[in-house]
């Protein structure tokens, strides 16, 4: 029997036990009961990692790895696998390859590849709970092929939905910061056309999302430009300001 932690597999080991006590007391001369009773300490009731240390432990001449191997702490997987993650790295940046620079262009910020090597990370982390990691890293990253419209793709879909959401939310303050400056004249005056301009650049992003015009939206966003604003005096501690 195998389970996820030692605490349910010793509660399983004390509810089997618990039951054969039962029925030995209905059954005292019960000889098969007797030999389970006996048995149950050498059963091999555990967590899934216990279990399969155990087979390899059993096997390891079968493995050709040491018999007096041990399990890695966490402190010790964390060291090799950053090492690990070093080396390839290293061995990349003296290929000189341009893709590499692209990813590490990407992921990195500031100084060091702290981030990428924390992508990196979290990435592998996510695969180890896939059966077959390699065959569903290969899937997504066909995900990202060039000639594939980026509107089209799991990724694409997912960035202009964000983008529909956040230009609907900057739309309706926008719209209601204007509602609101009809109620003075003065800032009105001064604030009015630059607003009204945000909301013209605003709703103009918002159709090449509806569209989903991967590259208008983009081009867009680079060239979004405001409008400075007029000043406006003697309304400093004015809330509607």
């Amino acid at each position: 029997m195998v389970t996820f932690t030692k605490a349910a597999a010793a509660e399983m080991r004390d509810r089997i036990a618990a039951q054969i006590s039962r029925l030995l007391e209905e059954d005292p001369y019960n000889v098969r009961l007797q030999r389970q009773q006996i048995l149950l300490a050498r059963a091999q009731i555990s967590t899934i990692h216990s279990f399969c240390s155990e087979l390899v432990r059993e096997n390891f001449y079968k493995l050709d790895v040491s018999p007096d191997f041990r399990i890695l702490d966490d402190a010790e997987m964390t060291l090799l696998r950053h090492d690990a993650i070093t080396q390839v790295l290293d061995e990349y940046y003296a290929l000189g390859d341009a893709l590499f620079f692209q990813l590490v262009d990407a992921f990195s910020a500031g100084r060091d590849d702290a981030q990428l090597v924390s992508t990196v990370e979290t990435l592998y982390e996510f695969v180890r709970s896939h059966p077959f990691p390699e065959r569903w890293l290969r899937e997504k990253a066909a995900l990202y092929r060039e000639e594939l419209p980026a509107s089209q793709t799991v990724w694409g879909e997912t960035a202009l939905h964000y983008a529909q959401d956040a230009i609907t939310y900057a739309v309706a303050l926008t719209q209601n910061a204007l509602s609101l400056m009809e109620q003075e004249a003065a800032i009105q005056k001064a604030y009015h056309d630059a607003y009204a301009s945000d909301l013209a650049g605003l709703l103009a992003l918002q159709t090449y999302v509806q569209e989903k015009n991967w590259n208008g939206l983009a081009f867009a966003c680079r060239n979004f430009s405001y409008e400075k604003l007029k000043p406006l005096r003697g309304y400093g501690d004015d809330p509607l300001e």
